[in-house]
């Protein structure tokens, strides 16, 4: 090695010479190479190891840096991928507590099902039991009234068995026989026959149903002779099923001898005192219900519908009638015939009359000769022809009356279901007298061309004996022609309308029951000449002449 003192001593200084101060104070200088190599070559040399040696650790770190960065990303995407997965399991154990509920809840319904289906078998049990207890209560009652159910005689209502036999048979062995409905359904019979004394009854109209059978002919159901009586039909339904030609719903013929009301047969035979009530007719291919003679006959509460005939052909006297409702009538709604005389009617209504005929039926009422009756309420509702319309009919006194016209008018009649009407009458009197219309409403209920053509019509015939003496206080509204059409010579003679809204007609009046003046000339003063009468125009009286 060489020491710093063995150096020469520089003169001067050169820019690749070092000065060195020694010991002695004296300066020495020698190139900075021979400095670097003599002195610094070592420690360079050191250095460069170490470089080298820091080097190579740097880049051991740095591989160990990448390696960790690699280590922690791998790590953050591992992380990543957990954080998903605990995500996943979250959702899934989320729906999985979601569907317990589900589950849970479903259980408890079922629970509650089968709980509520032990506690309804068990009341169903029960109520059964208690049904049949009552059954056999009313099977007890009922034969102690005297009773016998067609049920218990093996008559069951299944839409298929001939029942008309058996039926038959029971009526004519004397006891009531209840239509039970047990099931219910319907019986199905050809005709059946009620004989005097008989008591035919259902449960109801929607649990008895009397069908006729395909093939039949003649009324579904009949009375027996011409003079039974005390008959009792009610609670059940009557239908023809379009059976046949004509065939009547309900016929009821007594029209044979009977005994005097003083007899010491007094309501038994021979001395009518029928009824019928509660009961709907339907489907025949003729009339609803037909009557025909005398007796003080009760009839309440009958419904006839479709009927291929009148919905009620009544021909018979002295009998009552109320609650009566005809709908959908092929021919009229009501037809009183000439022997429909002394009878109570009220509260009767017919609608949709006229569907197949309308060339000499389709009126809501037609009274065809009947006299002296009294009527009640009477709607007409949708009437094919005429609303209420009397030929050849005298006497009769009505009560308030409700004609009313549909909206829609044809001009031309196709037999359809519930057809529009062609131009109908309000209240037609043919040959008519002595009536009394205390309250008439007549109305088209639609708008022009309004299908009511006249309110009143009065007319006399080419042979009738005209229309006269009849009393009418009558409101018209929406009508096409006159508000009353006066038909025939002669026709209105003495009849006395009144138009509520300030029209009044008087024709024709009986001049016989005016006063008479002594002379012609106290009677003519101050008045006016009017045929056989004088009026005074000052006083409004009205005087007979003498001459």
């Amino acid at each position: 090695m060489v020491k710093i003192t063995d150096l020469p001593i520089a003169e001067s200084l050169t820019g690749n010479e070092v000065v060195v101060l020694v010991k002695d104070g004296a300066s020495h200088r020698a190139p900075i190479s021979g400095l670097v190599d003599a002195a610094v070559a070592p420690a360079l040399a050191t250095t460069t190891i170490a470089r080298n040696q820091a080097v190579a650790a740097r880049d051991v770190s740095t591989g160990a840096l990448d390696a960790a960065i690699a280590a922690r990303d791998a790590a953050q995407v591992a992380s990543a991928a957990a954080a998903t997965a605990r995500d996943a399991t979250t959702t899934a154990r989320d729906q999985a507590m979601a569907a317990r509920d589900v589950a849970t809840t479903a259980r408890d319904a079922a629970i509650a099902a089968r709980d509520a289906a032990d506690a309804a078998s068990a009341s169903t049990a029960a109520a059964v039991g208690v049904e049949a207890t009552r059954a056999q209560a009313a099977e007890a009652a009922l034969a102690g009234a005297g009773f016998i159910t067609a049920s218990s005689l093996g008559i069951l209502p299944d839409s298929a068995t001939d029942h008309t036999a058996a039926i038959n048979a029971a009526l004519t062995a004397g006891k009531p026989l209840l239509l039970d409905g047990s099931p219910t359904g319907v019986y199905m019979v050809s005709n059946i026959v009620v004989p005097n004394g008989a008591v035919l009854m259902g449960a109801g109209r929607g649990r008895a149903v009397l069908r006729q059978k395909a093939g039949s002919t003649g009324p579904v159901v009949a009375n027996a002779t011409g003079n039974d009586a005390n008959i009792t039909i009610a609670s059940l339904t009557i239908d023809g099923a379009n059976v046949g030609s004509a065939n009547i719903g309900l016929d009821l013929n007594f029209t044979g001898t009977w005994t005097s009301h003083a007899n010491t047969n007094r309501f038994g035979k021979g001395d009518p005192r029928n009824s019928v009530y509660d009961v709907l007719i339907l489907n025949t291919t003729g009339s609803g219900m037909r009557v025909q003679g005398s007796g003080a006959n009760y009839f309440d509460r009958i419904w006839t519908m479709d009927c291929g005939g009148h919905g009620f052909e009544l021909l018979g006297y002295d009998s009552f009638y109320s609650n009566l409702d005809s709908g959908a009538s092929g021919k009229c709604g009501f037809y009183f015939g000439s022997t429909f005389a002394n009878n109570r009617v009220s509260n009767i209504k017919a609608w949709y009359s006229g569907q197949s005929d309308r060339s000499t039926y389709g009126q809501g009422l037609f009274l065809d000769g009947s006299f002296r009756n009294q009527f009640g309420p009477i709607e007409v509702q949708n009437s094919g022809t005429t609303g209420v319309y009397l030929k050849v009919a005298n006497y009769n006194m009505f009560g308030a009356i409700n004609v009313e016209g549909p909206p829609g008018y044809s001009a031309t009649f196709t037999a359809t279901s519930h057809p529009l009407p062609q131009a109908f009458d309000g209240l037609v009197l043919e040959d008519s007298s002595g009536n009394v219309f205390p309250a008439v409403l007549i109305a088209d209920r639609g708008s022009s061309p309004y299908s009511l053509r006249y309110g009143i019509v009065i007319r006399k015939t080419a042979t009738g004996t005209g229309t006269a003496s009849n009393n009418i206080t009558a409101s018209i509204w929406n009508k096409t022609g006159n508000t009353i059409s006066l038909e025939g010579s002669n026709s209105q003679g003495s009849n006395l309308v009144w138009i509520n809204g300030g029209e009044m007609r008087l024709k024709q009046w009986y001049v016989g029951d005016t006063p008479r003046y002594a002379n012609d000339t106290a009677a003519a003063t101050g008045g006016l000449i009017v045929g056989q009468t004088y009026i005074n125009t000052a006083t409004g009286a009205l005087t007979m002449r003498l001459t």
